[in-house]
């Protein structure tokens, strides 16, 4: 079985657990497609989504992707015999869990867990181009995460906030918040939770970009059933990341 077939195979299995085995292949092809070199997932959970993601970097030859969970929900996850994990993959240590999948997937050079709680969140100490947050939706998550990241982002960003599409409080933040965005403008509610060293450059950031929010749906009777997806380029007349066009 080559590796793709055998991390499908997982994934599938497993993915079902939080709802994450769809989702985690359109990753993997973003990732393929835009070879980003920053992406960080926001509660890793069971890892299938930056296993998918550790794997199209390994294959683009470029990348790394930081994981981000303490494990505090892994007792629980792994205590549940419903759940379809095999029997080397019921793991008691969150840690070793992720170790163990890093090995047998070959992708250790290209994915880190940064194990803590949050927030606050993670330093990485270079621009974020594809950030997943997979741990809390609701409108103040929200509010939190942008406060943070609007001066952390590439100038060519993808942010993917998973179930915000359909809990409808933040759905109806975000379909206010992007046309706000657009006017190059940060609400006084997000301004305020942004620390002062960051303000300028969230001002800069927001003031230079174009968002597009896309709201993906599953036809799945399950809670974790969307993804919001905000797209973020710089204004310019032409498509980001820079490519060329047709003759």
């Amino acid at each position: 079985m080559s590796q793709f077939a055998e991390l499908k195979e997982f994934s599938d299995r497993v993915g079902t657990v939080f709802g994450t085995e769809d989702f985690a292949l359109m990753l993997y092809s973003l990732v393929r497609m835009q070879r980003p070199e920053v992406m960080v997932e926001l509660g890793a959970g069971c890892l299938v989504t930056s296993l998918w993601m550790a794997l199209a970097a390994r294959e683009n030859g470029q990348g790394k992707v930081y994981a981000v969970d303490d494990g505090s929900h892994w007792p629980q996850v792994i205590g549940n015999a419903s759940y379809p994990f095999n029997s080397d993959e019921r793991i008691a240590d969150y840690v070793a869990y992720v170790e163990h999948l890093k090995n047998r997937f070959d992708v250790t050079e290209r994915l880190q867990l940064i194990s803590q709680r949050m927030p606050p969140y993670p330093a990485i100490d270079k621009p974020v181009d594809l950030l997943f947050s997979d741990f809390s939706h609701g409108p103040q998550a929200i509010i939190s995460l942008f406060a943070h990241y609007f001066s952390r982002l590439s100038p060519s960003a993808n942010v993917f906030i998973d179930s915000a599409s359909t809990f409808y409080p933040s759905y109806a933040y975000l379909e206010m918040l992007v046309p706000i965005l657009n006017k190059g403008t940060i609400p006084a509610s997000l301004l305020q939770c942004i620390g002062e060293a960051d303000r300028d450059a969230a001002k800069a950031y927001v003031g230079s970009s174009r968002f597009t929010l896309v709201h993906l749906t599953e036809v799945k009777n399950r809670a974790q059933n969307s993804t919001a997806w905000l797209k973020i380029e710089p204004l310019d007349t032409q498509p980001y990341p820079m490519t060329s066009f047709h003759q």
